[in-house]
């Protein structure tokens, strides 16, 4: 669970920041894994079914910091999408950690997917125009359902 208190305590992340970073990972990725983990989080807490899966995933995987991918791909059911669209809302706000949220349109791609980006205050906003996060959702039922049914029965043999 990502310390709320930390993230909006601007002074104390920074330190925590430079703290953990190293040669292999820079402030600005790290800072980005951190509000990465936390949209994540903010996902998670809506009891809305999605599959987590992308290069993100792979950082709790293999617990290594030191890639590059900081955006949430996710699978989920356009329904489910439209309702986590109304609780963005609720966790997208001025005063929230992420300020706002926003569609990302792209024209260029014919599979059933939508982007948003989650703008937060980034620390290091010299290097960077305004901290977002990207959220990839994916259009798909979740495909390991039938699988997993299937384990659960071989198992139970």
């Amino acid at each position: 669970m990502i310390n709320e208190a930390l993230l909006r305590n601007k002074d104390e992340l920074k330190k925590w920041i430079e703290e953990h970073a190293d040669k292999e990972i820079k402030y600005i990725t790290l800072e980005r894994q951190i509000f990465a983990f936390y949209l994540l989080e903010k996902l998670v807490e809506t009891g809305i079914e999605f599959i987590f899966k992308g290069g993100t995933s792979l950082i709790l995987l293999l617990e290594q910091t030191n890639r590059f991918s900081t955006d949430i791909d996710i699978l989920i059911s356009k329904p489910k999408l439209e309702k986590l669209l109304l609780l963005f809302e609720k966790f997208a706000t001025p005063e929230s950690i992420f300020t706002s949220f926003e569609e990302d349109i792209r024209l260029d791609s014919n599979f059933p997917k939508k982007h948003y980006k989650f703008y937060y205050n980034s620390l290091y906003k010299n290097e960077i125009q305004d901290g977002y996060i990207l959220l990839d959702a994916v259009f798909q039922e979740n495909p390991y359902k039938d699988w997993l049914k299937n384990q659960s029965r071989m198992m139970s043999y």
